[in-house]
């Protein structure tokens, strides 16, 4: 009888790290290998993993940015907490392959990896490097990147492949359906991440009172949970129905893949994942880069399809009522904006990173 291969995935924090490791876990399920998960004790990856079936252990680890003197303080003590966890999970799983994708669950597993010489493997989401890849790239036995670029170190075992995507997005890209038939309206669908973009949510309201009695936009909002409540206030402050089915306010779009073929354009931020997705897609965007990453990541991403002319940039300190409406009103007086931003649809390996991260994964456990 053959041994199922182990493979343990490294991803926690966010759904930019979460989500894309998902892509490549069912792929590696899909060929036969046995899936453990290094969680943490208190991210958000326990409620999305939680009917997966894979096999989560927990280690006691955190993010430092933002956090007081204190937490920074005992940094060092937290990380040989979390290594010497590490080791016990790496004594049980025994993993033939580790795949790290980013974020601070990765550091000590890592380490752990090196440490033991179990086959490590990287994957980064974002077009600029986070702490952890920089740290570990040299020692991996293949960094896979999402944009090119994002490593420029000669000593880096390197592939550019794009971000793992959802499946139903990959369906969607396939069909490759396009814009929709042009009858002067503007289907605008807005998103700041699972949790959320308070500057967004924040001008909407007042964008759509500058609309209201027209029909020529539509709007479907994401608001992310916590914003939910008092942005509807909003719109009803800003004399904005949300009952004549203009605008649909919503804390959670589940079906994300019929919200995309719905649109002709996304004001949103651009997370690693979003803009993969919209760069698979060809969805015409208006990015509003998330602005306090040390390394401006968003920015980073962004640039990625604004360069292409796939998508217009909006810093989030120009970002109005009266900004988004002029963009609006150009794409309304001239539609083929709209489609000339489509055709910039970038033909990459964004529809196959998961099924080449995968076997990759299972060559080097194999090896």
């Amino acid at each position: 009888m053959v041994k199922k291969r182990r493979v343990l995935i490294m991803a926690a924090g966010t759904g930019g790290h979460v989500f894309p490791a998902l892509a490549i876990a069912e792929q590696l399920a899909l060929k036969g290998a046995e899936i453990h998960w290094m969680v943490t004790r208190r991210g958000m990856e326990a409620d999305l993993l939680a009917n997966s079936g894979y096999v989560l252990h927990k280690v006691t680890v955190e993010g430092l940015r933002g956090k007081g003197i204190f937490k920074i303080m005992s940094a060092p003590l937290m990380l040989c907490k979390a290594v010497y966890e590490s080791l016990k999970i790496f004594w049980v799983v025994k993993p033939d392959c580790v795949l790290g994708m980013g974020g601070f669950v990765s550091g000590p597993g890592g380490m752990v990896s090196v440490f033991l010489r179990k086959p490590l493997v990287l994957h980064e989401q974002n077009a600029v490097a986070g702490f952890t890849n920089k740290i570990l790239a040299k020692y991996a036995y293949m960094v896979f990147e999402s944009f090119p670029g994002t490593f420029n170190d000669s000593k880096v075992n390197l592939q550019t492949v794009g971000n793992p995507l959802r499946r139903s997005i990959i369906d969607l890209a396939i069909k490759d359906v396009g814009l929709r038939q042009w009858d002067h309206s503007i289907r605008l669908l807005v998103l700041g991440g699972s949790q959320g973009a308070r500057a967004i949510n924040d001008v909407l309201p007042t964008l759509c009172s500058q609309f209201n009695g027209q029909t020529n936009l539509l709007v479907r909002h994401q608001t992310g949970q916590v914003d939910f409540n008092e942005t509807c206030a909003a719109y009803s402050s800003a004399g904005v129905d949300l009952d004549n089915g203009h605008v649909l306010c919503t804390p959670f779009i589940k079906d994300i893949a019929e919200a995309y073929a719905w649109a002709d354009v996304v004001l949103c931020r651009s997370g690693a994942s979003t803009c993969s997705e919209i760069a698979a897609l060809g969805l015409p965007a208006i990015f509003v880069p998330y602005p306090f990453h040390a390394d401006r990541q968003q920015f980073h991403n962004a640039q990625f399809l604004v360069e292409k002319r796939a998508a217009i940039l909006v810093p989030q300190q120009e970002l109005t009522a009266n900004r988004i409406e002029e963009l609006l009103r150009s794409f309304e007086v001239d539609h083929s904006k709209l489609n000339k931003m489509h055709s910039q649809k970038i033909e990459t390996n964004f529809l196959a990173a998961d099924q080449i991260i995968a076997e990759y994964c299972l060559e080097r456990a194999n090896a």
